[in-house]
């Protein structure tokens, strides 16, 4: 056991404040056998029903029943048995002094670990208050219903003239109301019912079914037990209010009820209420079954234990146990203050009632209106002492409250309708009229003349009754209606058949026009004679509006479907019924036609190739009701081959199942071929320029080879040593121009991969102001530096880090003037390096500055021209900085002011300052070199460079020169050319790496391409390493170097 399990025992409550706790919130407590044979006594019982103890036991509890309840306690006491599940019921039980009262009697079954029924335990509750409470409800309700039924009768005279109205008014209720006369035998017994008045609603339920036996065409009425009401309530004439579920002739629902005592015999008042039925039936399965004792209890249970100052005095008390509903409502609080959770109980003064109940022993029951902490409720609260504290059952009152101001409203109501006299019986109707929404009820005489008016005609027609009565009807028709005889033709037509009904326009006190449906109903005095007619007008302006609108959407999307050439579709799934629109027909190459399609008809102009996958698309849409978003091929009737793009989504669906898919396709065949020629168009591309620098390579190499010889052999002429100078620049110039072609291609597709290393940006920098000094000196320009004294370190590749400072220099080079000024900084600031190159040279416009960083893209000033360049050189700073997760901006006041570029880089934390060592000079080991190159030249430069450097160099031409070369003179390094006639590189090195002497050899690539998939193909080819043309020969002894003394160790 753990601690918190420890803590949760030790709160538990010993079996004797478990009985107080049940007492407080039960009336009595007891249990039966598995058999519900009553063997253990239960006093709680026999004090609450006056019932001896030998009477208690077997199954005598039976008999406390009220003989009318009895029959029906038994019933579920044996269902309860049968099934062993939980029985609550409401009976009436005997009062030991006499008389019953309403008790909610309850029993759980405890089960045996092996599933087996142990026993059953069980409590009542007492709900005479509740019950109390009803029964005045319904006596207030029934005193209503005898003063208004002397009221009517009082009145009934004055309901002749009135008769048609009121069927009228009935008429326009959705309810069904019925009237009934009973049916007796000699004996003066009911035995049947006849139907003497229903409104419409009720006839289109029935038909017409006046004079006839209820009994004979609604014999299902017994059996719901409808009948016996109609027979209590008149025999009685207590009214009755019930909800039944009706499954008999052809109905299959849940009515609502109301009957009331018509003379002999009664009326009723039936509202479908099936809908809401269902809804309560879904919330109701929805609640757990089976709860604890405590659990099951509708009230919120709670322990508290006093806490106690050194004196004695309670100071607070502390929760010890809640029941399901207490932690709900309150938490997690066993172990924390009262007080501090809520300090309201102070102001409330319900503390002084806990410490009264806990000092004296005495139960309080009350009732509390609580306003504190977020609550503002009524509550009905038991405390009851238990130990060193109390247990308090809270049941939250607030609708009984509120029910009983009802009650007493509803009382004050009763009586001042009882004092004040009843209105004539039109006045009534006329209320009720009134209060329809969007409907304008009214009387005209014979002659069209109106005579009767409502609040109801005024707000919808907008004439007050003084300004409309006595007028003609006419006034509220267009000319074009009565110019048609509109008004006669209504008239007479309900003189004939009783009433009419139609829909058309009428016009308003301020001349507008708005639709209604209007009925028009005769009425006719008791010889027949007309009096005149009613006319009953709704409002249905909005929704003839809203069709309107609907109707022009309806056209504008036809027209914009249209427009856009875009098929429709809709496939209902069931049926497999497709319809299309005629755009649909066109883009299969089909007739058009009108009609349902099947699916299978679309689904065979698919492209095979793409057939599968849209059909798994169109299931998956189906089944996960996602969008169905794809491209496609078809081939069309005349075998032309064109992509479409289509769209779908499940547009109905019935019980949570798809019935129906929408969507729309078009052509996008045009737009395909545009992309297809863009792609081919960047891949010829990247061939031009892969194949570009190959060949400017290959000669860059020779030159370079030539004045890295040169400058080994010249003498120390300084005008000599000045031209070489100035011809390695031009040729580090033109290798980065063939760089920086490459590298903006290479970046922008993604081929670049980064080697990515912990790295000092300082140190890198620093190498960058160095390569780009002699240019600097060259064009005589002033270049000024600010770096950090401290590291900043980063992780990122050197050599591209390195590759965008260099590219900012040359930039500050190439767009500042003689004698002008560049200024390089770099910073340390809240985890991110700053780098910023600022110059004071031709600036750039605000127009500039938005393309600046684009590919190709140079500002079009003379000084910018003269200089060179291919406008590619800030793409690539551009593309570097983002692959690094950084970011680079650009500034410049305007034309003539300098520009400042500024990169942003992220870093990492500094580590602790490790002490530089620097390795001893080492001496050139006279290794073999092999050169194998089909240019001459190069080859010629290469070899004499490598031999000034103490290197045993050889060289051929070709690639089986080569190999046979390699075989006699077993070098260790070989420097291979790709890019010969005859046998290439690549094969080359895959035949010298078969041989049992090329395993161990260093193979290195040069050559003049240098793509990614270049650098792939020579190391799946079996290279060590891969040097693109020109190479700086320092690189190249370096490389060698290195591998070598790596070899070595």
């Amino acid at each position: 056991m753990n601690p918190s399990n420890q803590s949760q025992s030790a709160a538990l409550p010993s079996a004797e404040e478990c009985q107080l706790l049940l007492a407080s919130l039960t009336q009595t407590f007891w249990e039966t056998d598995a058999q519900g044979r009553v063997l253990a006594d239960s006093p709680s019982w026999r004090a609450y029903t006056g019932q001896t103890y030998q009477d208690w036991l077997g199954k005598g509890w039976t008999s406390t029943v009220h003989p009318d309840d009895r029959s029906e306690a038994h019933r579920q006491w044996q269902e309860a048995l049968l099934e062993q599940k939980p029985m609550d019921g409401e009976f009436r039980l005997q009062h030991p002094e006499g008389g019953w009262r309403w008790t909610n009697l309850r029993a759980t079954p405890i089960l045996n670990p092996d599933g087996t029924l142990k026993k059953w335990l069980g409590l009542t509750i007492d709900l005479s208050q509740k019950k109390q409470a009803e029964e005045e409800l319904l006596e207030a309700h029934q005193s209503y219903q005898l003063r208004l039924e002397q009221q009517v009768s009082e009145r009934t005279f004055e309901l002749v003239e009135s008769r048609e109205l009121l069927q009228a008014t009935l008429n326009s209720t959705l309810e069904m109301i019925q009237v009934f006369k009973a049916v007796r035998d000699e004996a003066g017994e009911i035995i049947d019912f006849t139907w003497v008045l229903n409104n419409k609603a009720s006839e289109r339920r029935y038909g017409d079914v006046i004079g006839e036996r209820l009994l004979t065409l609604q014999p299902g009425v017994r059996q719901a037990g409808i009948f016996d009401t109609f027979k209590r309530v008149c025999e009685t004439g207590i009214p009755d209010q019930s909800e039944r579920h009706y499954v008999y002739e052809q109905f299959d629902g849940w009515f609502y009820q109301s009957t009331v005592k018509v003379d002999d015999g009664v009326a009723t008042t039936t509202t479908d209420i099936t809908a809401r039925k269902k809804a309560e039936l879904e919330l109701a399965t929805t609640k757990e079954h089976l709860q604890t004792i405590l659990d099951s209890c509708l009230y919120s249970i709670q322990a508290f234990e006093a806490v106690r100052d050194s004196s004695g005095k309670i100071v607070d008390f502390v929760w010890i146990m809640n029941n399901q509903l207490a932690v709900q409502q309150n938490g997690d609080v066993i172990g924390k203050s009262l007080l501090e959770m809520n300090p309201g109980v102070h102001e409330a003064g319900l503390f002084e009632k806990f410490v009264q109940v806990t000092e004296t022993g005495i139960t309080i029951d009350d009732e509390q209106f609580y306003d504190f902490e977020q609550l503002k409720d009524w509550f009905h609260l038991t405390l009851v002492k238990m130990g060193d504290g109390f247990v308090m059952n809270t049941d939250n009152i607030t609708q009984r409250k509120r029910a009983e101001l009802e009650n007493l409203r509803l009382k004050d109501e009763v009586t001042q309708r009882a004092e004040s006299a009843l209105r004539v019986n039109e006045e009534r109707y006329r209320v009720l009229i009134q209060n329809l929404p969007d409907y304008a009820i009214f009387r005209i005489d014979p002659n069209g003349i109106i005579a009767e008016w409502t609040e109801g005609a005024q707000r919808v027609k907008g004439f007050s009754a003084a300004e409309i009565l006595g007028q003609p009807i006419a006034i509220f028709y267009t000319p074009e209606g009565l110019a048609a005889g509109d008004l006669e033709q209504e008239l007479v037509e309900a003189s004939r058949i009783g009433h009419t009904e139609k829909e058309t326009q009428r016009i308003r006190k301020n001349g507008e026009r708005f639709w209604v449906n209007e009925i028009t109903v005769v009425i006719r005095d008791e010889q027949g004679q007309l009096q005149g007619f009613t006319k009953i007008s709704r409002d249905i302006t909005l929704r003839k509006q809203e069709e309107a609108a609907r109707l022009q959407l309806e056209t504008r999307t036809r027209l914009a479907v249209e427009a856009a050439e875009m098929a429709t579709w809709e496939w209902h799934l069931p049926t497999d019924r497709v319809y299309w629109n005629e755009q649909h027909f066109l883009l299969l190459g089909l007739e058009v036609q009108t009609g349902e399609q099947k699916s299978g008809l679309f689904l065979n102009h698919i492209h095979p190739d793409d057939r599968n996958r849209i059909i798994a698309q169109l299931n998956q849409t189906i089944e996960q009701r996602v969008p169905y978003d794809e491209q496609f091929r078809i081939i069309r009737e005349d075998e032309q081959v064109r992509w479409m793009s289509g769209y779908g989504k499940v547009t109905a669906e019935e019980d949570g199942i798809p019935v129906q898919l929408s969507g729309v396709m078009f052509d996008i065949t045009d737009r395909k071929v545009a992309e297809e020629a863009l792609r081919e168009a960047a891949r010829r591309k990247d061939e031009f320029l892969a194949m570009l620098a190959h060949e400017l390579r290959n000669p860059m190499a020779t030159i370079r080879n030539g004045l890295q010889v040169l400058s080994l052999t010249t003498p120390t002429d300084a005008k000599a040593q000045s031209i070489l100078g100035m011809m390695n620049r031009q040729t580090d110039h033109l290798v980065r121009l063939v760089d920086d072609l490459l590298d903006v291609s290479r970046i922008s597709q993604g081929k670049i991969d980064l080697r990515k290393e912990r790295v000092n940006l300082v140190e890198l920098v620093q190498q960058a102001v160095e390569a780009a000094n002699p240019l600097y000196q060259s064009r005589q320009r002033r270049l000024y530096v600010s770096l950090p004294v401290t590291e900043i370190l980063m992780t990122g590749d050197d050599t591209r880090l390195i590759q965008l400072v260099t590219n900012l220099l040359t930039n500050g080079v190439r767009y500042t003037v003689d004698e002008g000024q560049v200024w390089l900084s770099l910073e340390h600031k809240e985890q991110q390096a700053i780098l910023q190159v600022r110059d004071n040279g031709i600036g750039l416009t605000q127009e500039q500055q938005a393309s600046i960083f684009d590919l190709f893209v140079q500002v079009d000033h003379s000084l910018a021209r003269s200089q060179g360049g291919l406008g590619v050189g800030l793409t690539v700073v551009k593309r570097l900085a983002e692959m690094h997760g950084g970011r680079i901006e650009v500034q410049s006041p305007g034309l003539g002011q300098g520009s400042t570029f500024t990169v942003y880089l992220p870093t990492l934390d500094l580590p602790h300052v490790n002490e530089i060592v620097t390795d001893p000079e080492e001496t050139v080991t006279p290794y073999r070199i092999l050169v194998v190159d089909d240019n001459p030249d190069a080859c010629l430069t290469l070899r004499i460079y490598l031999e000034l450097k103490g290197y045993e160099v050889y060289s051929e031409n070709s690639g089986y020169a080569g190999i046979k070369a390699a075989e006699r003179l077993n070098p260790e390094v070989i420097l291979l050319d790709i890019g010969m006639p005859g046998l290439d590189g690549y094969e080359t090195c895959r035949r010298i790496r078969q041989q049992p002497w090329g395993d161990s050899i260093l193979l290195i690539a040069l050559t003049g391409y240098g793509q990614y998939e270049d650098k792939q193909r020579t190391q799946e080819a079996g290279f060590d390493q891969h040097l693109i043309k020109p190479v700086k020969l320092e690189t190249l002894t370096q490389l060698i170097k290195d591998w070598m003394n790596q070899k070595k160790k």
